[in-house]
């Protein structure tokens, strides 16, 4: 399909034969993006969690794509994995087997590890020193936003469910970030 897709645009000089790499790696990766964000509504429909997860979503992609972090090698591998967090994330919200109070301290040590890590540079990405400080300090940003969201839900009594979607994106994020650095996906920038 998405073969067809790019020769579609080559034949019709939409693009160039120089960029056909660059277009088909996005365009996989858009379809990548769909197909797993259907699936993780498709799973927080099962479990009846929809409006938490939505919420989960785009805080964690929000972060994510600025953040970087951890990497599977294949898309199935990350796929299971992507699927696997979710149900346990769905779970924890679900039961709110993990007082506020506790996720709130943890999402704000979390927050405080992507105020100081800012992203990181996975060598396929490999960011030049323009790039990287950017995405670093626009994740910083999204960082201080969602958890003074946060702050201001637990202010107005929002419940917890909601509350916590945000805070386990947060901590997920810091997660994956630590995961990059101590595992070598981390390029330093010279």
């Amino acid at each position: 399909m998405i073969d067809r897709y790019i020769n579609l645009l080559l034949n019709n000089g939409i693009i160039l034969q120089s960029e056909e790499e660059v277009y088909r790696y996005k365009v996989t990766c858009l379809v990548e993006k769909i197909f797993s964000t259907s699936m993780m509504l498709l799973v927080s429909l099962l479990f009846k969690q929809f409006t938490a997860m939505i919420i989960f979503i785009v805080c964690f992609f929000a972060l994510r794509n600025r953040t970087g972090g951890f990497h599977l090698d294949s898309f199935g591998s990350c796929f299971v994995g992507t699927m696997g967090i979710e149900v346990v994330v769905i779970l924890l919200i679900k039961s709110q087997v993990i007082p506020l109070i506790v996720s709130g301290v943890v999402s704000a040590v979390a927050a405080v590890i992507i105020l100081i890590l800012g992203g990181a540079n996975h060598p396929n990405m490999d960011y030049d020193k323009e790039e990287y400080s950017f995405n670093k300090k626009y994740a910083r940003l999204l960082v201080i936003i969602e958890f003074s969201a946060i702050a201001f839900l637990s202010w107005l009594q929002v419940p917890g469910v909601y509350i916590q979607a945000i805070e386990y994106s947060v901590i997920l994020t810091a997660i994956l970030l630590i995961m990059a650095f101590t595992m070598g996906q981390h390029k330093k920038i010279e």
